[in-house]
């Protein structure tokens, strides 16, 4: 290849160790799993391993309230251990603009409607309740 500078620069992550999972992604999709516990002990959470899969889709929650309802970071991906907890590669933020329905932060951005379609598939469970979280309805 020719770099007309003579450098060229190239972006790299550490290796992920651990199964890769796509916990959520930037069109609606969700891992759906069953937590070991039921509703009724969410009180009782003594394990946080018991929600590995919930965790992901509570913090796509969490990220459109803490933002003001103006961006939610999803396309969720990566690896999760007990040592390292969640490690994480390749995000999506959707962003709210004025202009329309795509936001600001690149091709898969899918703005307003992204956010609609992650919470038209989202369920709170046991995290969210934790944290507060209520049903989020367009």
């Amino acid at each position: 290849p020719d770099y007309p500078e003579g450098t060229a620069w190239v972006l790299v992550e550490p290796e992920l160790e651990g199964k890769f999972i796509k916990w959520n992604n930037n069109n609606g999709g969700i891992r759906r799993k069953k937590p070991k516990k039921t509703d009724k002990e969410d009180a009782e959470i003594k394990s946080i391993s018991d929600y590995i899969e919930d965790i992901p889709q509570c913090f796509s929650h969490f990220s459109w309230i803490a933002s003001n309802k103006k961006s939610l970071i999803c396309d969720l991906q990566g690896v999760h251990n007990d040592v390292d907890g969640f490690q994480l590669t390749d995000p999506v933020v959707h962003t709210v603009t004025k202009e329309g329905t795509h936001g600001k932060s690149g091709a898969t951005d899918k703005g307003i409607d992204g956010v609609r379609k992650f919470f038209s598939s989202h369920t709170c469970g046991p995290m969210c309740r934790r944290l507060g979280l209520t049903p989020v309805k367009f």
